[in-house]
């Protein structure tokens, strides 16, 4: 076997600097300035490099076919989606229920609790819902139950009790655990044993893409 160590490092360096703009932008610097035009734009020279590489390379570490694959391309899209809600309520939910609610910080993180009830609640009970109904229908219901419980944000305000923090969140987590267990499954079965780590990591790392767009937006 040939290890790929240039595109190892290339993805490596590429997927550190656009990283470092989206989780920096905006707050060391702007996202206009020189600072972040330079991380972007080294970003991306570094991943078409990468891409260049991946064709020519033995044994790419990213197959480029993979890119190209429906159900993973699917799964790796639906795992962004999570990643950018998750994030962005992690960060943001226990802030607004200390500095705008006024509770103190274990009340805060009770808020965000009610998230990692409803994840496991529902991936424990998605192996059967996907058997059933299959992963596109399941992963389709994941999502609305996320947009729904997104939409219930929409319903704090100022005033409002912790526990009306906490539903909205509830809901999302029930619809996190709709969405990223299937679309993991789906992904791994749709590839061959000998593909099944590189479509995995290839859905994680998605995530972590998704988790700090999140945070940017």
């Amino acid at each position: 076997h040939r290890i790929d160590y240039a595109g190892s490092l290339l993805l490596t360096g590429g997927g550190i600097l656009l990283l470092l703009g989206l989780l920096e932008g905006g707050i060391r610097w702007a996202w206009t300035s020189p600072t972040s035009l330079a991380l972007f734009g080294s970003a991306l020279v570094l991943l078409v490099a990468f891409v260049l590489v991946e064709r020519r390379a033995a044994e790419p570490v990213l197959p480029l076919w993979l890119l190209h694959h429906r159900v993973v391309v699917a799964a790796m899209a639906a795992s962004l989606v999570v990643g950018v809600l998750m994030m962005g309520l992690t960060t943001y939910v226990p802030l607004y229920a200390q500095g705008v609610l006024g509770y103190g910080a274990v009340l805060a993180g009770f808020a965000l609790a009610a998230m990692t009830l409803g994840w496991p609640i529902a991936a424990s009970n998605a192996g059967r819902l996907y058997l059933t109904i299959g992963f596109r229908a399941t992963m389709s219901i994941g999502g609305f139950v996320s947009a729904a419980g997104a939409a219930l944000l929409l319903l704090v305000g100022p005033g409002s009790p912790l526990l009306l923090l906490a539903l909205p969140c509830f809901v999302m987590g029930l619809g996190f655990g709709l969405v990223a267990s299937p679309s993991m499954v789906a992904a791994q079965s749709s590839v061959t044993w000998a593909h099944r780590g590189v479509a995995t990591g290839s859905t994680l790392f998605a995530r972590s893409v998704g988790s700090a767009v999140g945070v940017a937006v």
